[in-house]
């Protein structure tokens, strides 16, 4: 799997996402923030991309992404954080979210540790309690 786009492909920088969900895939619209406008106080926003895909690829993709951005945070021995005021506009607390990210490590969520219990016939390649490895190590 290549990390570079080809030459030809588009970049496009985006502080703004919207995903919407149908039974027939997912899109994906991407944007940029523009200034407010002191009349209205109201903030313009530039769509500048669009991504179709299967619900199924969407789904491997969230579990790719959250995969390694445990593996950075565990890697470079940080937490990436998000101001409250951000984690309020995803409409969940700061407890789901943290519980989303970190709880594994109290076996309240998806996390490797409930895989780590598994007897060792189930669970052959030795898993780890580590979030970089759930559920099976990642291509180097």
């Amino acid at each position: 799997m290549t990390t570079q786009p080809p030459l030809s492909a588009p970049s496009n920088y985006a502080d703004v996402f919207d995903l919407t969900l149908s039974p027939y895939g997912a899109t994906f619209r991407f944007g940029v923030r523009g200034p407010v406008d002191p009349k209205t106080s109201q903030q313009s926003i530039e769509l500048n991309a669009r991504v179709f895909m299967s619900l199924e690829h969407l789904k491997a993709m969230a579990f790719v992404m959250t995969r390694e951005v445990l593996r950075h945070e565990r890697t470079m021995d940080v937490q990436i954080k998000l101001a409250s005021a951000v984690v309020k506009t995803l409409e969940v607390s700061q407890d789901e979210w943290d519980q989303f990210w970190y709880g594994w490590k109290e076996r309240k969520s998806f996390g490797p540790s409930v895989i780590k219990s598994l007897p060792e016939a189930i669970n052959p390649n030795g898993v780890t309690d580590d979030p970089a490895q759930f559920p099976f190590p990642a291509k180097v």
